[in-house]
């Protein structure tokens, strides 16, 4: 069996170009403030909520969990979701994570950022509106 090197070359390089565009997209995840997980990276989403033995009342329960590919339409509303992550003013910002309050956890190549959102931050709202309009 004779191996044609240039070709074979040429699948490493795209197969390597490939990985790294993965790395480079920005992956989000995001704890509510019942603490339901979202997952968001270049193709899917994902949903883990909280189940009632992890819950402080013990009854809550998040749903059940789900991951999906992402549409056009999904990918559109996410970008804008970036947009309006950049623009979180600094008073919609909380100091400790409590009940009630979003966690953001942003990561892009080797950066990590982390936001915490206070209860009543619109940030907040929009990213949840969002986020549960993708779930559902």
């Amino acid at each position: 069996m004779k191996l044609n090197f240039k070709f074979e070359i040429t699948k490493v390089f795209l197969f390597l170009v490939f990985s790294y565009s993965l790395l480079a997209y920005p992956n989000f995840v995001y704890l509510d403030g019942n603490g339901n997980q979202y997952q968001l990276d270049q193709t899917h989403f994902s949903y883990k909520p909280i189940l009632p033995i992890e819950s402080s009342s013990g009854f809550y329960s998040g749903g059940d969990p789900k991951k999906i590919q992402l549409t056009i339409k999904q990918k559109q509303e996410i970008e804008k979701l970036f947009e309006r992550i950049s623009k979180t003013k600094e008073n919609e910002k909380g100091k400790f994570r409590e009940k009630g309050t979003g966690l953001l956890i942003y990561t892009e190549k080797e950066n990590r950022v982390e936001i915490l959102y206070k209860k009543d931050s619109k940030t907040k709202k929009q990213i949840e509106k969002i986020l549960t309009s993708i779930k559902n």
